[in-house]
């Protein structure tokens, strides 16, 4: 039999009779375990955390590495993420197919499976050994995992190294309390309606698209317009969006804004800058969007407006996607 423990701490394993003999309580005790080790040299697992200087909040990947050379047969499993020290979002991402590689000179294969982590604090972030419990396929000769003759498998455990990461502070230099370490940030926005041939009394709408790259949707702020009092806007309720990317998580908030002007003339929505700490190039930036300018024609007597408008369907455009690269470049931005 293979035992493996639970907990730390003092544990007794019972008797048990067969026949007319029995076996003695036998008590032992269960401490951390200070390397990795494998029951079996035929499957190892090794864990990976990147970046290697992550800021508090920022995306962080945990990376669980199977090895094994001969075939898994029955249950196999592998332990999700622990922490030991510290506090974190942990959020499973996916898993790779296996696939054959040579590691420390000797075949293998390879199964990958990957954690997103957000830190929430600074300071030691530490993993507990991550663990593989299963079996493996026996045989009276290997033969590059084909399954014939092999016979019942064998049950084996694995356990990785402890992994630890400092986790950083947001730099003292950054400008806002929006703290927002990304990879990439965009800022959008789009009219329903071109802004240089406006009636004086019709609802256009204004779509903003906020789009980070490392972070979720639901952290990302709002962007707020510095709009003319003649200008009334009617908000909506904003919308969130996070999908997984290749590279881990990309948020999306989307706004969007209906504006009437019931007066004619020019009015000026001044620019927008949000700062955000870019995690590749480890420095400060800003995700603009430029001023712009609404040109209102039309009779100012001949309008009265006394509630929010009905959007129609021409209204409604401006839909973004947080991976959709291309509808970014058909909307006014500007990244700094």
């Amino acid at each position: 039999f293979l035992l493996t423990p639970l907990r730390k701490g003092k544990l007794t394993i019972p008797s048990f009779k067969v026949g007319r003999f029995s076996s003695d309580e036998i008590e032992i005790l269960v401490t951390d375990m200070p390397v990795a080790q494998s029951t079996s040299d035929d499957v190892m697992i090794e864990v990976e955390l990147s970046p290697e200087s992550p800021y508090v909040n920022s995306q962080l990947a945990y990376i669980q590495r199977l090895y094994y050379s001969r075939p898994l047969v029955d249950n196999a499993s592998i332990s999700s993420p622990q922490l030991s020290k510290g506090d974190a979002d942990i959020q499973f991402w996916g898993s790779s197919d296996p696939r054959h590689v040579t590691h420390n000179n000797r075949p293998y294969r390879l199964i990958e499976r990957y954690y997103i982590v957000y830190p929430r604090q600074s300071g030691v972030l530490e993993f507990e050994p991550s663990v593989f419990n299963g079996s493996l396929a026996r045989s009276r000769q290997r033969n590059d995992f084909q399954m014939n003759g092999f016979r019942r498998g064998a049950r084996v455990s694995a356990y990785s190294a402890r992994a630890s990461v400092e986790i950083k502070e947001k730099p003292a230099i950054y400008p806002s309390e929006n703290w927002l370490p990304a990879s990439s940030l965009t800022l959008n926005m789009n009219f329903s309606r071109p802004t240089e041939s406006l009636k004086v009394g019709e609802p256009v709408t204004v779509t903003i698209a906020l789009i980070a790259e490392g972070l979720k949707a639901e952290v990302l702020p709002e962007v707020v317009l510095d709009l003319p009092e003649t200008v009334k806007s009617y908000p909506e309720k904003p919308s969130f969006q996070t999908d997984k990317v290749t590279n881990g998580m990309v948020g999306l908030r989307q706004e969007k804004i209906v504006l009437i002007v019931n007066e004619a003339g020019e009015y000026l929505i001044p620019g927008v800058s949000i700062p955000w700490w870019s995690t590749t190039e480890d420095e400060l930036k800003f995700a603009k969007l430029d001023a712009v300018t609404l040109k209102v024609m039309g009779d100012n007597s001949s309008i009265a407006l006394n509630g929010p408008p009905q959007i129609g369907a021409e209204q409604q455009s401006g839909e973004a996607s947080a991976s959709d690269s291309d509808g970014r470049a058909e909307r006014k931005s500007a990244e700094d």
